[in-house]
């Protein structure tokens, strides 16, 4: 029997930061879908919703063009299935007010620039292990 694969969703309105972030999952054996505005992302919220779609794991830029990551992040937490899901916010500005007030134990942040790929192996596999204990 085959075991599922983990799907993470990146939200991210640079492709390169984008594809470097794919890049790492998928080596890593990650499954990957993507969104680059928020728009986008609430399309595959509600397939997620609605059984169309899956995914395990959200990493958030905390700005997109459309608005920002906590901004959805809140539309997210309103699914009472999506309560727990996991979310990484990925951002130039650490101390944004928006995100200090985000204490959760499935809510990890990571800053921009990302230096190393370990970085967000490390957060995912973190993130994803409290998940799993809840």
């Amino acid at each position: 029997m085959e075991s599922k694969r983990i799907k993470i969703f990146v939200v991210e309105d640079k492709a390169d930061h984008r594809r470097f972030i794919r890049d790492v999952l998928i080596i890593e054996g990650y499954e990957v879908i993507e969104a680059k505005n928020i728009s986008l992302a609430r399309e595959k919220i509600n397939n997620k919703i609605n059984n169309k779609e899956s995914f395990d794991l959200v990493i958030l830029d905390q700005m997109l063009p459309d608005g920002t990551g906590s901004a959805l992040f809140r539309e997210i937490r309103a699914y009472p299935e999506l309560v727990n899901m996991p979310v990484l916010f990925i951002t130039a500005y650490p101390e944004d007010e928006e995100l200090a007030h985000l204490k959760e134990p499935q809510i990890a942040f990571l800053a921009k620039p990302i230096r190393d790929y370990a970085d967000i192996l490390k957060k995912v596999k973190d993130l994803l292990e409290k998940s799993i204990k809840k």
